[in-house]
């Protein structure tokens, strides 16, 4: 048997950076993880660490969406299937597609991004974990007059919120980065973003925590829950080993969902499949993150390759890789960024981001089981608010409070809706 102050599943940077964060307090820490570390959905992320990002649900979205499920090359694909709990998840989208949900979610969206930038500087400057992080912000990339309307509006909201934002026509954005096309018309530069390695950042953070005396188990699964007068006292994992602890974090991912019931706890997600293609370099080659505004697709230089990412798949829990889907990248960012159609594949990846229907993920304690703390839910968000998550948990654990108000991303929320 083994006892520590706090048992973390899952071993993405949502995971890790809960464990991080917590041991850095002075918590014995235990994390958990089914596979290693390397095989989570954070390592296959775009590369762009973009503070102050925008929910998914907004106003106007659904006719977006309607719009997409025509297009040929659209980013979003929704399987066909007999599912209550997708349409329910759809429902609940459509209802947080409010004015006034949507000023909510940027408020406090916009603020944790500004933790998060704060986290990952002080995680790459007192850990040397680096990842090839890189301070260069990102551009989005117009092809169309409307789209560049909804990219300068979009710019002058986030300067609404501190964020440096620079709306730029095609000549200042070729300036930028020659690597981006003449059909490109304008755009803009968020300053204050970056990019990064992402398996390369999972890693060395990875590295780093047994230092600050963490245990990592990697290959093993929680084969139960263990709670007693609704208190968690322990998990024990397929080995037959118990761990006792005082707390638990679930941050397992879209598997935070199956792990929670297993204590009646609802935290309703669907699993949005992402995929990304890594490309030799084409030339020029880009120095910058992009986004191709009308397509989706985020592209990021790395490590001497080009990653090209993008795609929502909403077709369940699988690993099967649609062909089709990955062949939308190169399609979609050829117009948008040079040498792209003579640049050969080298590597292809999907999997699973935790998308929750109201737009925010679900951080913090839940009433339900005392000692029980969620990390989960990000969607596109998980890489860019693992630090800052990780620090919100700390808090929690150790301080019993947070700097932030987290109100808004209890995981309570769910039961207070009804349990669906």
């Amino acid at each position: 048997m083994t006892k520590v102050d706090t048992v973390v599943i899952g071993g993405g940077i949502v995971g890790l950076s809960c464990a991080y964060y917590c041991a850095r307090r002075g918590q014995k820490v235990v994390l958990i993880e089914r596979d290693t570390l390397e095989s989570g959905v954070s390592t296959g992320n775009a590369g762009l660490v973009a503070f102050g990002h925008t929910p998914m649900p907004r106003p106007g979205v659904i006719k977006q969406t309607m719009r997409m499920l025509f297009d040929p090359i659209n980013p979003l694909y929704v399987k066909p299937r007999f599912d209550l709990a997708m349409f329910k998840w759809f429902l609940d989208f459509r209802k947080a597609c409010t004015q006034d949900r949507f000023n909510k979610c940027m408020k406090i969206l916009t603020d944790l991004g500004w933790g998060a930038k704060e986290c990952f500087e002080q995680i790459i400057n007192e850990e040397m974990v680096n990842g090839e992080y890189r301070s260069v912000g990102w551009l989005d990339l117009c092809l169309t007059e409307e789209r560049l309307k909804q990219s300068h509006a979009e710019a002058e909201l986030m300067r609404s919120y501190g964020y440096n934002v620079e709306s730029l026509a095609g000549d200042g954005l070729r300036r930028h980065d020659p690597a981006v096309r003449d059909e490109v018309i304008g755009g803009a530069h968020y300053h204050d973003s970056a990019i990064v390695d992402p398996g390369r950042f999972v890693s060395e953070l990875g590295r780093c925590l047994p230092e600050r005396g963490v245990i990592v188990r990697t290959k093993t699964e929680i084969k139960r829950i263990l709670t007693k007068n609704d208190r968690f006292v322990a998990v024990r994992t397929t080995g037959a080993e118990r761990i006792e602890a005082n707390n638990l974090v679930l941050a397992a991912g879209i598997w935070t969902s199956q792990l929670a019931k297993t204590i009646n706890i609802n935290i309703p997600m669907q699993a949005g499949k992402g995929y990304h293609v890594n490309l030799t370099a084409p030339k020029p080659m880009l120095t910058h993150g992009v986004v191709c505004a009308e397509t989706f697709v985020a592209a990021t230089p790395m490590a001497g390759t080009l990653r090209l990412a993008g795609t929502i798949e909403f077709s369940g829990i699988n690993d099967y890789v649609v062909q089709k889907r990955l062949n939308m990248l190169q399609i979609g960012a050829r117009k948008y960024i040079r040498g792209i159609g003579t640049s050969q594949s080298l590597s292809f990846w999907s999997g699973l981001r935790p998308c929750i229907a109201d737009g925010l993920p679900a951080v913090g304690p839940t009433a339900q089981v005392k000692g029980v703390y969620f990390a989960t839910g990000h969607a596109m968000m998980g890489f860019t608010l693992g630090p800052v998550t990780g620090r919100i948990i700390s808090e929690c654990i150790v301080d019993g409070k947070t700097e932030q108000d987290i109100t808004l991303l209890s995981p309570d929320r769910f039961s207070r809706a009804g349990r669906g």
